[in-house]
């Protein structure tokens, strides 16, 4: 409640110093940049909320069939219409793919459910980013020492501006292909559960 008071205030704040800022150029300049940045703020921490919703205690959503977990793509790609649940930020790492399965993966169907991974080759990715965190226990982010990164899970476009703009406007990736190369504790992992398991790299 606190951080929407927060928000609200800074929002009537930026619109009484509109006028003010409509005399200037550069005051003009530096408000519309402020207000880009929080338009595109918002459109992806909800997004990226949106995302988590079906993992929630609240949700009803179970056995699914497949899993989709990886950068922005479109399901069609995969050859699923119907039946999936799909994690999705920019540039998203191998790393992150398989630790938000480990998170996630009590959603599919434990007879026969598939896990569909879309991921940026090892050596090109950037690890961990902000928009993985809601999908990681606490003692994962510890683990990891993603503490500092945590702090700032709520405002993408102060530390990622180019991934939060991606995010916000839900701009798909191109250019995969599937790996035949499977890791071997994401197969051993998938194969206890009983999944199935894709992995496309760029």
């Amino acid at each position: 409640m606190k951080k929407k008071a927060a928000l609200a205030l800074i929002v009537i704040l930026m619109i009484a110093v509109l006028p003010v800022c409509a005399g200037n150029v550069f005051a003009l300049s530096v408000w519309i940049a402020a207000a880009a940045m929080m338009v595109t703020n918002l459109l992806a921490v909800l997004r990226n909320r949106r995302q988590s919703a079906p993992f929630s205690p609240q949700s009803e959503i179970r056995n699914v069939h497949t899993l989709i977990i990886g950068d922005m793509i479109d399901p069609e790609i995969t050859g699923t219409t119907t039946d999936f649940v799909q994690i999705s930020a920019p540039g998203r790492s191998l790393q992150s793919c398989y630790e938000i399965l480990r998170h996630t993966h009590s959603i599919l169907d434990d007879k026969g459910g598939a896990c569909v991974i879309f991921a940026v080759k090892e050596g090109n990715d950037e690890g961990f980013s902000v928009f993985d965190l809601p999908f990681f226990h606490t003692i994962t982010i510890r683990k990891y020492g993603l503490g500092k990164l945590n702090r700032f899970r709520k405002f993408p476009a102060l530390i990622c501006p180019v991934r939060a703009i991606l995010m916000a406007l839900g701009a798909k990736s191109r250019n995969y292909r599937e790996s035949s190369a499977l890791p071997d504790e994401a197969l051993s992992f998938c194969h206890e559960r009983g999944y199935s398991l894709r992995i496309f790299l760029r």
